[in-house]
């Protein structure tokens, strides 16, 4: 484990630039693609894709309501979504809201109220003008989901979360803009770090609940190595950690599995490099944020993939919040209703069952071990962990 000090020149513009570079790696003019018009979007509630070697999807984000609509009359969201063939990157912006303020976004279940399970993806400052991105990188398609398969938080089967919402991060902000009529203090949501923000700001809800925005996006045939050879990670580690093989069965049939991560922070987000070594070669590996490190694993998410080489050697970058506020919650929903549980650890799958029991890592198992930690929830078993950690002091907890 590794801390160093304050990260000098991260990549928001190089994640930028990827989206730009690939879009004209494709053909595509990107002055030519841009999104239409708010009003025109929200009234058809559609993504609009561009097919090629990279796919985008693009589509518009609203005001949270008629409050919004009122206090904010301009404000307005635009995300395009770059897929390669394994995880996909987002760029998240916004326009003519509240200048000079913190805004938080999740993925979340529903769009609205009680929102469901949803979890903290990042942030954004906006400008003088009230305008304001995000680049984040991940699983952000039809096969985003979170699962808990036990845990004394709560369990609940693999659900899908097609949703985005963007929340004001300080509850004093909209109440003094006048966007909560009628109420005499501000509104307090758990939706930031400290679960003390204030009300939403921009969603999806000119989407159906059950049909929100990613689950329109579909992998592309652009290759992953391809779309992060334009990721330049740059500045100081801030921290670095091991994972290593998850129990004596994958240590015997991989003796050399071995992995390691790098995070950088530039003081809203964070990206990280995951890196795997000595895996099954030519095999996908699903990644995932875990509030546990072991059995029952805990509310976890689909964060990343890796596709080992050769020599079973891998790695993915992806960006959002990988740090102490690392967390997912529930308000309230058909699926599970829990408060705020930070996830403060990472697993990797074996997205393919057969793999692990054809290698020999099942002793015993007469038929090929099947988890749900890949997007079709048919997964193989953990091959790395961080279970050199404490359960409840996870390597993300570090991350200050």
């Amino acid at each position: 484990m590794k801390s160093t000090g304050r990260i000098k020149n991260l990549l928001f513009g190089s994640f930028s630039l990827l989206i730009m570079a690939i879009l004209a790696a494709c053909g595509s003019d990107p002055a030519a693609t841009t999104i239409p018009s708010s009003a025109a979007t929200q009234a058809q509630g559609q993504a609009s894709s561009s097919q090629g070697k990279g796919a985008t999807t693009k589509f518009a984000v609203v005001a949270a309501g008629a409050a919004i609509q009122k206090c904010l009359p301009h404000a307005r969201g635009e995300v395009t979504v770059l897929s390669d063939n394994l995880n996909d990157t987002m760029k998240f912006n916004v326009y003519s809201l509240a200048p000079k303020q913190k805004y938080t976004l999740f993925v979340t279940q529903l769009p609205n109220k009680p929102f469901g399970i949803s979890w903290y993806q990042g942030a954004i400052f906006t400008d003088g003008d009230g305008n304001g991105s995000v680049v984040v990188r991940g699983i952000l398609d039809a096969k985003t989901f979170s699962v808990s398969p036990g845990g004394a938080t709560a369990t609940f089967a693999p659900t899908n979360q097609y949703h985005l919402g963007l929340w004001f991060s300080d509850p004093d902000a909209p109440f003094k803009l006048g966007c909560e009529p009628g109420a005499k203090a501000p509104v307090v949501t758990p939706f930031n770090g400290a679960h003390k923000a204030g009300i939403l700001a921009l969603n999806t809800s000119n989407f159906p609940d059950n049909a929100g925005p990613l689950s329109k996006i579909k992998s592309s045939t652009l290759d992953v190595t391809e779309a992060q050879s334009q990721v330049s990670v740059q500045g100081d580690r801030t921290y670095s950690f091991p994972m290593s093989a998850a129990g004596s069965a994958v240590q015997n049939c991989l003796p050399h599995a071995r992995g390691d991560a790098a995070i950088y922070s530039d003081g809203l987000n964070e990206t990280m490099k995951f890196n795997v070594y000595g895996l099954a070669p030519k095999q996908k590996y699903t990644l995932f944020v875990t509030q546990l490190p072991n059995k029952p694993f805990g509310i976890s998410w689909y964060q990343g993939a890796i596709f080992t080489d050769a020599d079973g050697n891998g790695n993915v970058v992806v960006r959002g919040i990988f740090s102490a506020k690392t967390f997912s919650v529930s308000p309230g929903g058909a699926t599970t209703t829990f408060a705020p549980a930070n996830q403060y650890h990472l697993g990797l799958w074996f997205s393919d069952p057969d793999a692990p029991f054809k290698l020999g890592c099942e002793p015993g198992a007469k038929a090929p071990v099947v988890t749900p930690f890949n997007g079709a929830h048919k997964a193989g078993i953990l091959a790395l962990n961080s279970g050199t950690f404490a359960n409840n002091a996870g390597p993300l907890s570090k991350v200050q």
